[in-house]
């Protein structure tokens, strides 16, 4: 009738020695390649599906690379690298590395967050206003403002600042044991 039928169990072999079979074990589709040697599938481009239909994968000639979450994509190669759609997780002490000796990482050991510069230079941190808050975003221990103020904070209340002709300070002074109030 114009097709060849197989039974579960039963194998499309090829190879001198069976090297590569296809078949259906009642439960999963499977293709086994055994021989030396790789599996290779030649296409303009391979889109991998759901028995629905639903996008898994495709991979375009001279292009990008896509995978898929729910028949949303999630990570695409680029002329320049990667793109991710939402979050990159990583586990407990598994690092995002950067430079050729990962020189910067970023990580959580389960106890601390930690960014750590192992290389040569310095660890920059740019941006017009730069603020360092706690967790939650609700207190501010210091802030440094492009062409204004650095200020340092206790319990989010300004305790030293610059100012255009030096320092403000709010409280006590403390230097070498000698205490300066105003």
């Amino acid at each position: 009738n114009g097709g060849i039928a197989l039974g579960d169990n039963d194998k499309a072999t090829f190879g001198a020695g069976g090297d590569l079979e296809i078949f259906h074990d009642g439960g999963n589709s499977r293709i086994y390649d055994q021989g030396t040697g790789a599996l290779v599938v030649r296409s303009n481009q391979l889109n991998i599906q759901s028995p629905t239909g639903e996008k898994l994968a495709l991979f375009n000639q001279d292009s990008d690379v896509e995978l898929y979450y729910d028949d949303s994509l999630k990570l695409a190669t680029t002329d320049t690298g990667i793109a991710v759609t939402g979050n990159a997780s990583f586990a407990d002490n598994g690092k995002a590395t950067f430079g050729a000796g990962d020189d910067l990482q970023i990580y959580h050991d389960g106890s601390n967050s930690v960014i750590s510069d192992g290389g040569t230079g310095s660890l920059l941190l740019r941006g017009s206003n730069v603020w360092i808050q706690n967790a939650d975003g609700t207190e501010t221990g210091a802030r440094f403002i492009t062409d204004g103020a650095i200020d340092l904070r206790h319990n989010n209340q300004i305790k030293l600042a610059t100012t255009a002709t030096g320092i403000d300070v709010t409280g006590s002074v403390v230097a070498d044991g000698l205490q300066v109030t105003n």
